[in-house]
């Protein structure tokens, strides 16, 4: 029997956001700091690294579920469609959302081979569901009911929301670090050229290390975050459907597909039922936000 506390994790998502959040702010403060250090007045950083982070957080926040469905090509399907295999999507999906009790998501199809799927959107009222081509048309009603389980499952812990602020911010990070090692460059130290002191010098080299470092901060407070939320998406899906093995045998199929999902970034590699980016490295392991496929599939059939 499944149990897990579904109002305890969508709680726990909120927190974990409003903390996310408050991190951020400290991190990209301090990048504001040196930024401001290297052009001679760290007021004027700390206000440019805030503009910068508000403007970017608000698009992002607003059109970041249009974008990374834009970024894919996946085109919206409705009850209408014509399509056998289209019109059993959205009767899974919509069996999916009744028994968790959500609204009804926009259902997208992403046309590519390679076999994913995705969940998006800042609350259940505005959520988006998205399934590859490849995906839906290998897999059976029951593995199919799992795979959209599972993004609902997103969509009910508040994953999706978690997931897009994740990644506004970690963008952000980025964003700003790029900004500052590039103005040191360019401007040959800034303020150092008007303040020859070893203490002026020490604490701009503080600034380009922490400039480098933060990206990497950013990215483990996101692995932070990840890793666990896709095993208790997994565990919703079993609860909702109660029938673990659909969601195991689709993640058995998922598992052994090597086609690479044109249009999918890092930024938004964690929004997917697996990373699409299929880059085997040892550091993309380290920093993968997916715990391994099979023992996904082992939790599943302990269920």
């Amino acid at each position: 029997m499944v149990t897990i506390n579904i109002h305890s994790q969508i709680n726990s998502n909120k927190r974990r956001s409003g903390m996310l959040v408050l991190l951020f702010i400290i991190l990209l403060s301090v990048m504001g700091f040196f930024f401001g250090y290297f052009l001679g007045s760290w007021i004027a950083g700390i206000i440019i690294a805030g503009t910068i982070s508000i403007i970017y957080a608000l698009i992002g926040y607003n059109a970041g579920a249009s974008m990374a469905l834009s970024s894919v090509n996946a085109r919206e399907i409705t009850q209408d469609t014509n399509n056998l295999k289209e019109k059993q999507l959205y009767d899974v999906i919509d069996e999916v959302r009744i028994a968790s009790g959500l609204p009804m998501p926009r259902v997208w199809i992403i046309p590519s081979n390679a076999m994913n799927a995705f969940a998006t959107g800042t609350k259940p009222e505005k959520a988006h569901v998205a399934i590859t081509q490849g995906l839906m048309e290998k897999l059976n009603r029951e593995e199919m009911k799992g795979v959209m389980a599972h993004e609902m499952g997103h969509v009910k812990n508040y994953d999706t929301r978690l997931l897009l602020l994740t990644s506004i911010l970690v963008g952000t990070v980025i964003f700003l670090a790029d900004i500052m090692i590039r103005s040191f460059l360019w401007s040959g130290g800034g303020r150092s050229r008007n303040n020859d002191s070893s203490g002026s010098y020490i604490l701009i080299v503080v600034g380009i290390i922490f400039a480098i470092l933060a990206p990497i901060f950013a990215q483990l407070a996101k692995l932070a975050l990840s890793r666990q939320r896709e095993y208790l998406a997994d565990a919703t899906a079993a609860q909702l459907t109660q029938y673990p093995e659909g969601l195991a045998s689709a993640l058995e199929k998922i598992q052994g597909d090597e086609v690479p999902l044109k249009g999918a970034s890092a930024l938004t590699s964690e929004m997917f039922i697996k990373n699409p980016t299929h880059k085997r490295s040892f550091a993309t392991r380290i920093f993968s936000t997916h715990p391994p496929i099979e023992d996904r599939i082992k939790r599943l059939r302990s269920m």
